[in-house]
């Protein structure tokens, strides 16, 4: 990314939130009501953050992706579904 001049870099910051108890669905889909009840907890941004910077350029020719400073392959395609169960 050295060459390449991108058009735009924009940074954004998001709290962690952890799921306590997850929402699993409706109970009825006619009714409406949970199957059961959520909860979760959201850490402030001073204790614990994830941080995203993304770059766009027509010069670029490809996805690169970066985890805790170093670089991924992006180069396998995206799953899609879920796994077979057993």
């Amino acid at each position: 990314m050295a060459s390449e001049k991108p058009l735009a870099v924009v940074t954004c910051t998001a709290p962690v939130n952890i799921a306590v108890i997850k929402y699993w669905g409706k109970r009825d889909e006619e009714s409406g009501p949970a199957h059961n009840s959520s909860l979760s907890v959201t850490l402030h941004q001073d204790q614990l953050k994830t941080t995203t910077t993304a770059a766009i350029s027509q010069d670029f020719t490809e996805d690169r992706v970066w985890l805790n400073g170093r670089e991924e392959d992006v180069g396998q395609p995206r799953p899609t579904g879920l796994p077979a169960g057993e």
